[in-house]
C-alpha cells in the first residue's frame, strides 16, 4: 500500500467515527425528546416546553444534515 492509500484509509476511519458520533448524538436527542415531551403538538405545550421541543427538533435536523453530508463525502471518496 502506498502513502495515499494509508491517508485515504485514515480519512475513511475519521469520517466513520464522525458519523457514529453524530448517530449517538442523534439517539440522545431523540431519547430526550421522547421523555421530555408528550403526544401533544408543540402549540399545546407550555411555552418553555414548546421552546425545548423546537430546539430539539432543530438539533435533530442539523445532526441529520451533518450525517448526510459526511456520508456523501465518504461515498465520493470510496
Amino acid at each position: 500500500m502506498n502513502a495515499g492509500t494509508y491517508e485515504f484509509a485514515a480519512l475513511n476511519e475519521q469520517v466513520l467515527h464522525q458519523v457514529q458520533q453524530l448517530e449517538t448524538d442523534l439517539d440522545v436527542v431523540i431519547l430526550a425528546m421522547s421523555t421530555e415531551t408528550t403526544a401533544l403538538p408543540p402549540q399545546d405545550l407550555c411555552p418553555s416546553m414548546a421552546a425545548l421541543h423546537e430546539q430539539d427538533l432543530k438539533r435533530v435536523q442539523t445532526l441529520e444534515h451533518q450525517t448526510q453530508t459526511l456520508l456523501l463525502a465518504c461515498e465520493g471518496q470510496c
